[in-house]
């Protein structure tokens, strides 16, 4: 039998097998075939095809994401087609002519065990541009550590770029790795490709963020590696990770001449956690804002840049479309007082002054450069800078309440402080 064919068979038989043995779903067990009724036996390419079809857990490693997985057109069938050819080739190019059955089977039983696999699992890692940790170790559900040789060849050799965008990512020393979440792979072979999990990116996310609200403008990413856990598409090195290269990747680079960089401490580190651990519990325009935050440092205009950072203040400062500059101005006011800013007066008038930029900006009206500097006390500052410090120490304020609203600052923060001013006024015409 020729080795395509052999693959055919092996599978046909593995497939088949699964149907009364240990595939498993997010339940624990493989899905029956779309008419209720068991997959039967296989006995060439089509009805490969329609196997795995009929075993949703495979089938969507087989469609694009969203897909629905009860319509057959939406079967990606080149990548279904390239695995008996690929698992062919590794059978033959490690028995030569003579390929014996055993060899297909130990080959297809590593690939079921991605093909049929409801919940692969890895271990993520990204390498940190920017900035360097002064403690590393497990915190939580993150854990920084060092860039070992090992590691910056599998980063290094995985992806095809320029040789100074290659130097640039080479440079990192540390990495961010968070262990046994779940991820989204698909394809098979040349077409394989992996993406993280709703879990894995929306702890990423909060990571950077923090970072980002802590130490502002310090570090970025432009890559992430995919191990996997007791699985691998890879026949002939099983171990070695899938490392995804950022589409915005080029942007990223490039920011990191407009980045501080610089060395996080145990105490910075230890804020950055706790921020990130709040991101999660928090609201979603607190969400939202922080997201602005880290975009607004891939920005290469300033005029983008303060689109970026107004959009986040009136994210934790407004509470509707009618809200008047005023109103954002008197809450950020209160709240940064809060926070510990001195003279609420100089950020009331610094917010609106900032605010008469960012206006100017979205509706094109010429003028002077000087326009975007203003004043704090008598000292210039570029609006853009102000927008950023006001943002990073209102995310920190807030994120540091046990519950935070934007709807409810008037009545939190500006009428309780009138209440307050009120009972203490009448306390003292009493005495």
């Amino acid at each position: 039998m020729v080795p395509a064919a052999s693959a055919l068979h092996t599978l046909h038989a593995g497939l088949a097998q699964d149907v009364a043995d240990d595939t498993t779903t997010e339940k624990g067990r493989e899905e029956p075939g779309a008419d209720g009724a068991s997959p039967q036996p296989l006995s060439g390419l089509g009805e490969l095809i329609s196997g795995i079809f009929d075993r949703k857990t495979a089938a969507r490693k087989f469609m694009m994401p969203d897909a629905d997985l009860n319509d057959r057109d939406n079967l990606i069938v080149h990548e279904i087609e390239s695995i008996p050819l690929t698992l062919a080739s590794a059978a033959a190019s490690r028995s030569g002519n003579e390929v014996d059955e055993a060899t297909f089977r130990s080959l297809c039983a590593q690939q079921f065990r991605y093909i049929l696999n409801a919940d692969p699992r890895v271990d993520i890692v990204v390498p940190i541009l920017g900035s360097d940790f002064q403690e590393i170790g497990s915190f939580g559900k993150y854990e920084l550590i060092e860039m070992s040789a090992d590691l910056k060849e599998s980063f290094s050799g995985a992806i095809r770029v320029s040789r100074h965008d290659a130097t640039e990512l080479a440079a990192a020393s540390q990495a961010l790795r968070i262990s046994d979440v779940s991820c989204i792979p698909g394809g098979y072979g040349d077409f394989f490709a992996i993406s993280p999990g709703e879990e894995a990116s929306d702890a990423m996310d909060r990571f950077f963020q923090a970072l980002a609200i802590i130490a502002p403008g310090s570090a970025t990413y432009a890559q992430v590696g995919f191990f996997p856990r007791g699985w691998s598409t890879n026949l002939e090195d099983p171990e070695r990770p899938f490392i995804y290269l950022l589409r915005e990747y080029g942007l990223r680079i490039d920011s990191m001449g407009r980045r501080a960089g610089g060395s996080i401490d145990g105490e910075a580190l230890a804020k950055v956690i706790a921020i990130a651990e709040a991101l999660a519990g928090s609201h979603p325009s607190v969400r939202v804002a922080a997201h602005r935050l880290v975009r607004s440092y891939e920005r290469e205009e300033d005029e983008d840049r303060i689109i970026d950072l107004s959009i986040a203040l009136e994210a934790i400062l407004g509470s509707g479309f009618s809200e008047t500059v005023h109103r954002i101005s008197l809450r950020a006011a209160v709240l940064l007082t809060k926070a510990g800013w001195s003279g609420s007066k100089s950020t009331y008038n610094a917010m609106k002054a900032m605010y008469g930029y960012r206006s100017r900006v979205v509706h094109g009206t010429p003028g002077p450069h000087k326009q975007d500097l203003l004043k704090i006390d008598g000292t210039p500052i570029h609006a853009s800078r102000f927008a950023l410090a006001a943002l990073c120490s209102l995310l920190e304020f807030v994120l540091n309440m046990e519950s935070f609203h934007p709807d409810k600052i008037d009545d939190e923060f500006i009428f309780s402080a009138f209440d307050q001013e009120a009972a203490d006024a009448t306390a003292d015409v009493e005495e």
